[in-house]
């Protein structure tokens, strides 16, 4: 049984919010410690970590189908 894959309303609210601000023909000043490079950069490092956990559960998800085969084999030699 697949697990189900982990997404993320706060990573699509930050694209959405990050495709906004890229509208703008001049970059919004937020202060130093918030830019849009910033916010993009951040939202990429999440998104990257949400696909390589997605990405492990799908590799986790191939060794559990492998397993119950073999324990299938098993089980009639048995």
């Amino acid at each position: 049984m697949a697990r189900l894959k982990k997404t993320s309303a706060v990573l699509e609210t930050a694209r959405q919010r990050l495709a906004g601000l890229k509208s703008f023909k001049t970059p919004p000043d937020f202060g130093p410690n918030l830019t849009v490079t910033g916010y993009e950069a951040k939202s990429k490092s999440v998104s990257d970590i949400l696909d390589a956990y997605n990405q492990s559960l799908a590799a986790s998800d191939q060794l559990q189908n492998e397993f119950l085969a073999e324990e299938a084999e098993l089980n009639d030699l048995n």
